[in-house]
Parts: structure tokens; C-alpha cells; sequence
């Protein structure tokens, strides 16, 4: 993790995308906004924007090593997926 530096979403999205392509889509579908209100990580819809966002807390992805951080962004994306499907049903 960057104990040094203000925390930059995009380079840890960078490496997933680069891991995991199947990731790519679904993470151009939806902004990344740092939010320090939350204590860790989630997905929203954002009514103005007529999108799904992933929400973080900067603080917190900044603790994390990469391959949490990449965890993290999987698991809020496979949220995503299966929201979408169990709201077909």
C-alpha cells in the first residue's frame, strides 16, 4: 500500500484490469469517486448521473496492500453482477 502519497484509485484499477480483463467492461460502466463518509468500500446509484459508481474511502484503500485493494474492487463489482441478475428474476 502508498503510506506516503495521497491514494490514486486508477493505477490499482490499471492492475486489475490488466489481471482480470473480464473486469474491464463492467469497471468503464461506472465512475470511482472517493468518499470519506464510508468506512471502507461499496457501490451506489447515483440518481444524477443515471449510473452505478464504486464508492471508497481513500484512507482506507490506502492501508490496504494490492492484492486486498484488488479483492476489494473485484468483490464490489461481482455485488454489481449479481444485482443485476437476481433483478431479472
Amino acid at each position: 500500500a502508498m503510506n506516503d502519497k495521497e491514494y490514486k484509485l486508477d493505477r490499482d484499477v490499471y492492475h486489475l484490469l490488466k489481471d482480470e480483463p473480464f473486469f474491464a467492461l463492467l469497471s468503464r460502466c461506472m465512475d470511482k469517486r472517493a468518499v470519506n463518509d464510508i468506512p471502507t468500500a461499496g457501490m451506489r446509484y447515483n440518481p444524477d448521473r443515471l449510473q452505478y459508481e464504486i464508492i471508497y474511502n481513500p484512507s482506507f484503500m490506502k492501508s490496504l496492500d494490492s492484492p486486498v485493494v484488488k479483492w476489494v474492487l473485484m468483490h464490489e463489482l461481482y455485488l454489481w453482477i449479481l444485482r443485476s441478475i437476481l433483478s431479472l428474476i
